[in-house]
């Protein structure tokens, strides 16, 4: 399986957005919400039969290594 990450749009100015957010108290409640959503959306590629457990066990470790700039090699 090819993943691929997508850039954010340059179009999209989040500078208002963030003056006003507190963060610290939205961090833990999206961080929690991200993880059981991808939870779900991994376990319903397994149900389907749409991917192993050792393809789902693969993107994990990529999507870790990208997000973290982690390179095992």
């Amino acid at each position: 399986m090819q993943y691929a990450m997508m850039a954010p749009s340059s179009d999209v100015s989040t500078s208002s957005m963030t003056s006003s957010v507190d963060w610290s108290a939205i961090r833990p409640t999206l961080a929690v919400a991200l993880r059981v959503h991808l939870e779900t959306l991994l376990q319903a590629l397994l149900e389907a039969r749409i991917c192993t457990r050792e393809e789902v066990r693969d993107f994990v470790r990529e999507l870790e290594r990208d997000v973290l700039q982690f390179d095992e090699d």
